[in-house]
């Protein structure tokens, strides 16, 4: 596969020379990477089974090479952490493991938390371009309030058009729902200036 040749020399360089503890985190990591990628369907139900006995293989040869390694623990229990596919950090997490099983520990990859605040920015913008619009408040109002927000409140706005009792509906619960999904990773600027993010009462009414 020459078009992946810069993943595989990085995926190289990150794993550095082979050992034997090495080769069971691989062999663990990739296990659990086939199983991510099994649908939930009953015609592979015998092959995803096949995978799970090797991973809990992998992971008890492990814990044996290792014993009460708590960091090395780290690195085994962090394979289990992809939260699937569809998870927006998904290869960014498999590449930490690559990264913790070639230096045998946890380690740092260039860039982090560079994800998290994209997130926190995300959420702060189209909650309260959402809201604003919810309040009724004009595209310039919104970004007075917060200037940071201005590329997202003018698309926002010129998409959702003029109100209408439906799309009131709609955007009151996408308003909700994109509060409520990140609140207990912590949402930046929402929960720093609560205040300044606030709607009055009637701008949830129908």
């Amino acid at each position: 596969l020459p078009e992946h040749g810069d993943l595989a020399e990085t995926i190289y360089r990150r794993l550095g020379p082979p050992d034997d503890l090495k080769a069971l985190y691989v062999s663990k990591l990739r296990a659990t990477l086939s199983w991510e990628a099994f649908p939930s369907s009953a015609t592979v139900e015998q092959n995803a089974k096949i995978v799970r006995s090797l991973n809990a293989a992998c992971g008890a040869a492990i814990k044996e090479r290792i014993g009460d390694d708590e960091e090395k623990d780290q690195i085994r229990r962090q394979i289990f952490q992809n939260n699937g596919l569809c998870h927006h950090a998904f290869f960014r997490r498999v590449d930490h493991q690559v990264a913790n099983i070639g230096a045998g520990r946890i380690v740092h990859l260039p860039g982090e938390g560079a994800e998290r605040q994209r997130i926190y920015d995300a959420v702060t913008n189209y909650v309260h371009s959402l809201g604003s619009w919810l309040a009724g408040r004009t595209p310039e109002e919104a970004i007075s309030i917060w200037p940071a927000g201005e590329e997202v409140a003018r698309r926002v706005y010129e998409t959702l058009g003029e109100s209408t009792p439906v799309k009131r509906w709609l955007v009151a619960c996408l308003w909700k729902q994109l509060q409520e999904n990140q609140a207990h990773n912590g949402r930046g600027a929402l929960d720093e200036q609560p205040d300044l993010f606030a709607l009055p009462a009637e701008a949830l009414a129908p």
